[in-house]
C-alpha cells in the first residue's frame, strides 16, 4: 500500500527538522510562503489525506469541522497548513 504522507514527511525531515527548534502550525486561507506550506482543496481533501474514515473517526472529524468553523474557514474551500519555527516567529 502506498504511503501518501511519505513525501511530506520526508521533506519535513530532510529540509526542516535540522533547522527548527520548536515547530508550530496554523490553518489559514493563505500560504505563509514557508518551506512547509501545504495546500488542501477542502476539509474533505484533508480528511482523505489523513485517511480518516467517517464510520470510525466521527469524533476526530467533528473536532476538525469545529476547529475550521472556529477559525472562520470554509469547509468546502481551499486552505493551507503552514508549519513554522515557533521561536523564530516569537523573535527568540
Amino acid at each position: 500500500m502506498e504511503d501518501k504522507n511519505k513525501p511530506v514527511l520526508d521533506s519535513l525531515i530532510r529540509n526542516g527538522f535540522p533547522q527548527l527548534t520548536e515547530m508550530d502550525y496554523k490553518f489559514t486561507e493563505y500560504s505563509l510562503n514557508s518551506t512547509f506550506s501545504f495546500k488542501f482543496d477542502s476539509l474533505n481533501h484533508f480528511i482523505s489525506f489523513l485517511e480518516l474514515e467517517a464510520e470510525t473517526n466521527t469524533q476526530e472529524i467533528a473536532l476538525l469541522e469545529k476547529t475550521f468553523i472556529d477559525l472562520g474557514l470554509d469547509l468546502n474551500s481551499f486552505f493551507y497548513i503552514n508549519f513554522y519555527d515557533k521561536n523564530e516567529a516569537l523573535g527568540l
